[in-house]
Order: C-alpha cells, then structure tokens, then sequence
C-alpha cells in the first residue's frame, strides 16, 4: 500500500543514470537541464555496484554482506571515485567469477559496462540482476538509466517505476523518480515524487544498502529537484543534511 502523500501511478505513458563529475548547483529560481543531466548522470552511477562471469540462469544467492566487503569490490568502489572506468570493469569481472550468484556482482558489472560505454552489455546484466532478485530496485534503476541514455524515454520511466513499487517506502527510488520527471519538464510528477521522496528521508531511519545509496547523494537529488520546482527552502533543509553527512562536499555548499 502506498502512502497517502504518494503517487498512485498508472501505466507508463509518454516519457520517462551513476557518477561522473557533480555538477555545482547555482542557488537560482531556474536550472539548465543540461546540468541536472550531468549531475543525474553522477548520482546514480552510485548505485551501479562490481561484478563478472557470463553466468545463464542463476538461482542461489551469495551472501551480499560478504560481496560488498570484498577486496574486488572495495577496489571497484574506489576505481568508480578515480573515474577508472577500464580497472571499475576488470574488478566487476573478478567480482563475478568470485561470487556468480550475487545480485550485487551482476549489477556491478551493469554499472562498469555503462560507465564504458557498453549499453547493451549494461542491460544484459541489469535484466540478469532483476531475474535473479526482482524485488531488487537498484537492477530496475540500473536498467532505466541505460534505457535513458538510449534516448529510450518510455522504457525508462517503466524501469524507475518499478524501482519505486518495489521500494515504496525507501526514499532512494522515489528521488530518482523525481529527477527523471523534472529533467522532461514533468513538474506535476516531479512534485509529487521528490515530496515522497522528502517525507520518507525526514519519517525514517536512511538505509544505505551496504553503500549502494549514500545518503547525501540521495538529499542532494532531492535538494536540486525542489530548486527546480522553486522550492529553495524545502532544498536547502536537504542540502544542510547533507553538509552534516559530510562537511568537505562542495556541492552541497554552492
């Protein structure tokens, strides 16, 4: 059951991606949509996590505690924070000889072929992590935004959707949801989304999926849509949670 303050979706109708370079937010009543782009682009490749190994119908699964502690996934982790796109994808690999059945590993390799520019080896292992755990909803987000990059709008608002009917009461989803509206200049949608995407941060305590969804990236989202919306109050109560997360971020001050 969905919220009262939440969206009641239909069908997906009309329009509907990790970490590259955050860009600085001007405090504005408007916003390039350019610029959301790029920073769109930055937050979710977060989500994206390691892995390899042409695997055809996994059915058990690796304890993910253990692969998100793992030295190949560590490695991967901060090979994504360098920008090292050739060694993210040779730890992804290692990752998923190491641990075939992990949900966690499929999606890492998503997540290293899209930062390479490997769409559809992108999808292929996005579409494995959902048949393997489809109540996964960082395998639809991986899987919408590669849809979004093919310029695939339809098909991506139907994958963020699923993240958020199988994650209604984790904010992350929503966030997502709420910037992938704002950026079509849906701001009906938007508003609705980033206000669940609000109320959950504010109502709960955050879960980061073992690192998979810091935090401050998750209010930094919600922050730039509520600028977008013209809301720079509702914005700055989430960039301010942000800065307390982590002091150093740049982003977050400008």
């Amino acid at each position: 059951m969905i919220p009262s303050n939440h969206i009641q979706w239909r069908e997906p109708a009309g329009r509907g991606l990790t970490r590259l370079s955050e860009t600085k937010l001007r405090h504005s009543n408007e916003i390039a949509p350019m610029k959301i782009l790029q920073v769109i682009l930055t937050l979710l490749l977060v989500s994206l996590t390691p892995a390899f190994g042409e695997t055809s119908a996994p059915t058990a699964v690796d304890s993910e505690a253990e692969v998100a502690k793992s030295p190949e996934y560590q490695a991967l982790r901060a090979a994504e924070k360098q920008n090292d796109g050739a060694t993210m994808l040779s730890q992804a690999k290692k990752l998923l000889e190491q641990f075939p059945n992990s949900v966690r590993a499929h999606k890492s390799m998503s997540g290293a072929y899209y930062y390479m520019g490997f769409l559809e080896e992108s999808i292929t292992y996005a579409e494995k992590a959902i048949k393997m755990s489809p109540n996964d909803f960082f395998a639809w987000r991986n899987l919408g935004i590669v849809r979004e990059k093919q310029n695939k709008p339809v098909e991506a608002e139907a994958a963020y959707k699923s993240a958020v009917n199988v994650a209604k009461d984790d904010p992350t989803p929503w966030a997502d949801l709420a910037m992938f509206y704002i950026l079509r200049g849906n701001n009906k949608f938007a508003q609705l989304a980033v206000n669940s995407a609000s109320s959950l941060l504010n109502s709960k305590t955050y879960d980061d999926h073992h690192g998979e969804a810091p935090e401050k990236l998750t209010r930094k989202k919600v922050g730039m849509v509520f600028i977008a919306l013209k809301s720079p109050d509702d914005a700055i109560k989430h960039f301010k949670q942000a800065l307390i997360l982590d002091s150093l971020d740049d982003d977050a001050w400008n």
